[in-house]
């Protein structure tokens, strides 16, 4: 008798195989319900009235799995950064396939090119002593990020094109 043994990530992978399996198999008796069934509603999620179907690309690198992804579908894709501080930043690709809306998102910083585009003097709170602190004017970088078009390839020599 011979026992494999099974990595972690082998068990992983196959995890999420079965998992991906059974999730394409329940939007194909989705879809064959929605159409021999007129009373069943359409779900709200994709029809353009409420939530678009989101994916989150998460990957070692996303550029490249968005890219990827947003080419598997025959649909034209609108860029859109969005984000704060507070909840993160993130880069959007938003189409719509047939009727059916879709969204690809990825991390804005795994995907854009980060350019200081100046500086200007804002106040910004110092620490004279441990007990004082005053406002002073500072020079703070001005920022813009530049996200290309993530289907471009990258360029080559370390600098990668957005």
């Amino acid at each position: 008798m011979t026992i494999t043994t099974v990595t972690a990530a082998e068990d992983a992978a196959m995890r999420e195989s079965v998992r991906r399996a059974s999730y394409i198999d329940g939007l194909r008796a989705l879809a064959d319900i929605l159409e021999d069934h007129r009373e069943v509603p359409l779900p709200f999620q994709g029809d353009g009235t409420a939530i678009t179907i989101s994916a989150f690309l998460s990957s070692a690198d996303p550029r490249a799995d968005l890219a990827a992804a947003a080419r598997a579908f025959p649909c034209a894709w609108r860029k859109d950064v969005r984000g704060d501080d507070q909840y993160g930043h993130y880069f959007d690709l938003a189409g719509e396939l047939h009727g059916l809306k879709l969204k690809l998102t990825a991390y804005r910083d795994a995907v854009c090119t980060r350019v200081v585009t100046g500086t200007k003097l804002r106040e910004v709170e110092e620490v004279v002593t441990p007990a004082v602190t005053r406002m002073v004017e500072k020079p703070v970088e001005v920022v813009q990020w530049v996200c290309g078009s993530v289907l471009a390839p990258a360029e080559r020599e370390g600098t990668e094109a957005a």
